[in-house]
């Protein structure tokens, strides 16, 4: 029974950061709609101020790119290295989310290959990386940001384990 309630204070805990994460996605879609009305003109889809999207899931820990070029070059990229941190593809072309990062990606043709190049969006710099360097500056500082932000969560979860408890107990 101990255990049980366990198991379900961890996964209440997970059910919390899954929430949280798609909070941070929903503010970061309402950001990426304003920046976007800097940059174009006429309403949006729905009239709201904001463009509905979907964040699609990756299997089995191996990212499935789309029919994009940025997309394939990204999902090699990630298949080839161990990721501490995921790129979740939105519905919007050419935009990630990086953990909690928004960030628009696009080729840099001018080598001799094509390379991605990685804006994150919400930077006051400005600064364009290539995908690697991305990678390479963010990863650790935004699994730390994750991880401490899990680690809130899960500290905030102790009632239901002692609820659960006294209920199993009764029956």
């Amino acid at each position: 029974i101990r255990s049980l309630g366990e198991k379900l204070g961890l996964a209440e805990t997970a059910t919390e950061v899954i929430s949280m994460k798609d909070e941070v996605i929903r503010q970061l879609q309402a950001e990426l709609e304003d920046l976007r009305g800097s940059f174009q003109d006429g309403p949006s889809p729905n009239g709201r101020g904001m463009v509905p999207f979907t964040a699609i899931p990756i299997p089995q820990q191996a990212y499935v790119p789309s029919d994009s070029t940025v997309d394939r070059c990204i999902a090699d990229f990630s298949n080839h290295r161990r990721n501490l941190i995921l790129f979740t593809r939105l519905e919007a072309e050419d935009y990630y989310l990086y953990g909690r990062m928004l960030v628009r990606c696009f080729l840099d043709e001018a080598g001799e290959e094509a390379r991605v190049l990685v804006h994150p969006v919400q930077s006051e710099s400005h600064e364009i990386f290539f995908l690697e360097d991305f990678v390479r500056l963010f990863e650790a500082p935004e699994h730390q940001e994750l991880d401490k932000s899990f680690q809130r969560a899960a500290e905030q979860r102790t009632e239901p384990l002692t609820q659960l408890s006294t209920v199993a107990l009764a029956s």
